[in-house]
């Protein structure tokens, strides 16, 4: 109860967006009431004068009215002058304007009295006093209690001035009192009028501040969001020095695998702890969260890896079992103003790149890595239209039968040959194609080239070798590769038995049981199947226990250090061969690149070599030539 009293008296707190809301409002209204004034008095001045100089009237009076009028003329110039720089500069001393506010009014009140006290006693009319009490106390807002003290005092003065209870009729002293209640009302009405509607404004504006808040800030880590970063972002590259600038794009590797272990729960908590470690070891850059495990920052280019690593080891530090690590990337704004969502996206795809790296987790964007990604957008762009112009050809690598020598076969191998990169290697393009889903489209194009060449070269009467393809395990998921084989070599009326297929060993470990049910159909439909790559990585025996095969393809990382006498790695490839041929598969041994290597194999049981011993991979005709001219001579059991 005791709170309502004081805040209807205006005695209460009020904040400060209140009581500037209100000041400003009276700086405003104060500037109209000083013009209207000043120029008001000074035609009354003016006039006053004229009279004083030129007429026999009171002088006493009229001299203490010029008095009056000039006073009243310099504090409303006063006042004007405070109220239009404040206006015009949005600042100064408000306690001042309000000093000034008081003091004007006072002198209005007091020249009010003065002009209609002299009025009232002619039996004239009283409106000075009117019109100053009600442009004072009805335009301007003041507290309840400020207003009463002032019209108070103003109306007992020009009550006392008048003549009081002697001089003044009881009618006159009625409507007095009325016309000081009603200012008095209006007065208290005008303030709660302004309080409300200021503190409604002021509802409002922090509601809206929460808003623009929320829609800059992360509402599971509370630092920035990507709208507040791109938008301070300019900014800060606008106005820095000397000083250079870094965009850092951060992923936190295994994420996925944390939250699985520990639940979405401990993973909000986990990003919650790197966005406070980042606070503290980026606290004078601009960071925020970029989406989900990825973070983003402008940061000065000072201790940057040092800073990076310290960040790095807390992640570790968080769950070794999970094995948490960081992936980072980084770029140099190469221009001040430069948009902050392409400069995120660079340092974005350097931390693509970095998680291709064996050592290290971070990578900055430059020259090399921009060529390395647009040759991977054109590759992924290109596919089709290089497939449709004729710019993927078949090369071939002869296969011979080890002890004889003689040609068994050949490998189809796809290459690239670009009007706009040249020749592009396939140690390139495959695995961008096998990343982005595209290998299918190589594979089935590969494919259809190698029967049409097995056409061709037997509608010319020569011999159709046999040729071996490879095939991705995509290849069953997106190309429907049966039909497309099938349809091929009834099309082209190929021998089924001349067309080896081959699955890569990397590719079994993905292996769902789909790809097992296709090698046993392929095989039941009269295919040859080849295990490719055996030993290209962390073989298991389990893929010879496993699946059936007719070739188990040896990768050349079995003849590393051969010509360093490596007895564990003959040791190994003799085993291999020996458990090949035991389950009933034949081997190939790929890599072959010198004439030690061959007659090892051939001593070991193994059957086939490929390799730069016998030839690098040719055009069609190449080979062809090379048959014509007796340098590979095909062996007579080749289709076997």
């Amino acid at each position: 109860m005791f709170d309502k009293i004081k805040k209807y008296l205006g005695l209460g707190k009020e904040s400060e967006y209140v009581k500037n809301t209100v000041n400003v409002a009276n700086i405003k209204t104060s500037l109209c009431l000083a013009v209207m004034i000043v120029i008001f008095e000074m035609g009354l001045l003016l006039k006053t004068v004229s009279v004083y100089m030129f007429t026999h009237r009171d002088k006493s009076l009229m001299a203490n009215q010029i008095i009056l009028c000039v006073v009243l003329i310099a504090m409303g110039c006063v006042v004007l002058i405070y109220d239009i720089v404040y206006l015009v500069r949005n600042k100064g001393s408000l306690k001042l304007g309000a000093i000034l506010r008081l003091v004007f009014s006072l002198i209005c009140i007091a020249f009010g009295i003065f002009v209609s006290s002299r009025d009232y006693a002619k039996g004239e009319q009283i409106l000075t006093f009117v019109i100053m009490i009600s442009s004072v106390t009805c335009l301007m807002t003041w507290k309840p209690w400020v207003s009463f003290i002032i019209l108070s005092g103003a109306f007992g003065c020009f009550y006392m001035a008048m003549g009081g209870e002697k001089e003044v009729p009881d009618t006159t002293a009625v409507n007095l009192l009325m016309f000081y209640v009603f200012t008095l009302v209006t007065s208290f009405n005008l303030y709660f009028s302004k309080y409300v509607i200021s503190e409604k404004d002021e509802s409002l504006e922090e509601k809206n501040g929460k808003l623009q808040d929320n829609a800059k800030t992360d509402e599971l880590t509370g630092i920035a969001n990507m709208r507040k970063f791109n938008s301070s972002a300019p900014r800060i590259l606008a106005s820095r020095g000397d000083t250079e600038k870094i965009f850092l794009f951060l992923d936190i590797k295994n994420f996925k695998g944390y939250n699985e272990k520990h639940g979405f729960e401990k993973g909000n908590e986990l990003l919650r702890n790197v966005s406070k470690y980042i606070a503290e070891l980026f606290k004078d850059d601009l960071y925020a969260r970029f989406s989900e495990d990825h973070f983003a920052i402008l940061a000065n280019n000072e201790n940057i890896e040092e800073r990076l690593d310290s960040l790095r080891e807390k992640i570790i530090n968080t769950d070794k079992e999970i094995h948490l690590d960081l992936r980072a990337g980084g770029y140099r704004p190469k221009k001040k103003l430069e948009g902050a969502a392409l400069a995120c996206d660079y340092a974005r795809n350097a931390c693509a790149e970095a998680k291709k790296l064996y050592k290290g987790y971070y990578r900055e964007y430059n020259e090399e890595l921009a060529h390395e990604i647009q040759r991977r957008q054109y590759i992924i762009n290109n596919i089709d239209k290089a497939i449709e112009k004729g710019y993927i050809k078949v090369y071939y690598q002869p296969v011979v039968f080890s002890d004889s020598r003689r040609l068994c076969g050949v490998e189809a191998l796809a290459r690239w040959i670009d009007p706009d990169y040249g020749m592009i290697s396939p140690g390139v393009f495959v695995p961008i194609l096998e990343q982005f889903h595209q290998i299918h489209k190589l594979d089935i194009a590969i494919l259809e080239l190698v029967c049409k060449d097995m056409y061709d070269s037997k509608n010319n009467n020569n011999r159709s070798l046999a040729v071996s393809v490879n095939f991705s395990r995509l290849d069953f998921v997106l190309g429907n590769i049966i039909e497309k084989l099938e349809e091929l070599t009834k099309k082209y009326s190929i021998n089924k038995r001349l067309l080896h297929i081959e699955i890569t060993e990397s590719t079994l470990a993905e292996d769902s049981g789909a790809l097992k049910e296709n090698i046993v159909k392929l095989r039941e439909m009269g295919y040859p199947v080849w295990l490719d790559d055996f030993g290209s990585a962390y073989s298991s025996l389990n893929t010879l226990k496993d699946y059936d095969f007719d070739v188990v393809k040896l990768d050349m990382q079995f003849l590393s250090g051969f010509e360093e006498e490596n007895k564990k790695g003959r040791m190994i490839i003799d085993n291999v061969v020996r458990l090949s041929h035991n389950i009933g598969m034949k081997t190939l041994c790929e890599g072959v690149e010198t004439e030690s290597e061959a007659e090892f194999l051939n001593e070991v049981g193994c059957e086939r070599l490929q390799g730069y011993l016998i030839g690098k991979p040719m055009p069609r005709e190449d080979i062809s030539a090379f048959i014509n001219e007796g340098k590979y001579v095909i062996d007579e059991k080749y289709v076997v």
